[in-house]
């Protein structure tokens, strides 16, 4: 009955993780959190203004993920080489710059889902299998997974380390 408590607990715990806000937010996912909810079109432009122009003066330095394709990603990621370049406000740009973010935002939301989707199912056999490690000679008696080229050494695969290959 004690075992049965804390596998659920195990898995509560692990579930609430998944589905938890990430705290790796950059700049653009962290105002894409404050502007999702912008009104209309004249404060879409006002906060890119104020964004670009601190920017371009030096009275923000924000940091970026590497490898985030917004526009307003690569403007900012190219200040850091001291490089400015001019974007016109105006049309669907500043409309076109908002959803980029956005959907960079989501996309990292996703993945950052996945690998805790599978880091759980991961842990969660490697919990259950090591009941049936006598059956298994993928399986320790911790738990633990071996590789196949591995059984007689017992080099451990490294599942959390590479984990972010598998996608």
């Amino acid at each position: 009955m004690e075992k049965i408590k804390c596998d659920t607990e195990a898995v509560d715990s692990s579930i609430k993780s998944i589905f938890s806000e990430r705290g790796d937010l950059d700049f653009a996912e962290q105002l894409w959190c404050k502007m999702k909810c912008v009104s209309s079109y004249q404060e879409l432009i006002a906060c890119f203004t104020l964004v670009l122009e601190s920017r371009e003066c030096g009275e923000i330095q924000p940091w970026i993920h590497h490898g985030s394709g917004s526009l307003l990603s690569k403007l900012i990621q190219q200040s850091y080489h001291g490089k400015t370049e001019a974007v016109s406000l105006t049309g669907i740009t500043p409309v076109q710059m908002l959803l980029e973010i956005g959907l960079d935002k989501m996309k990292k939301d996703y993945v950052s889902f996945f690998i805790g989707l599978l880091h759980f199912h991961i842990s969660r056999f490697t919990r259950t299998s090591s009941l049936c490690s006598k059956a298994s000679p993928y399986v320790g008696n911790n738990g633990q997974l071996y590789s196949p080229t591995s059984v007689q050494t017992r080099e451990p695969l490294p599942l959390d380390t590479n984990l972010h290959k598998v996608l």
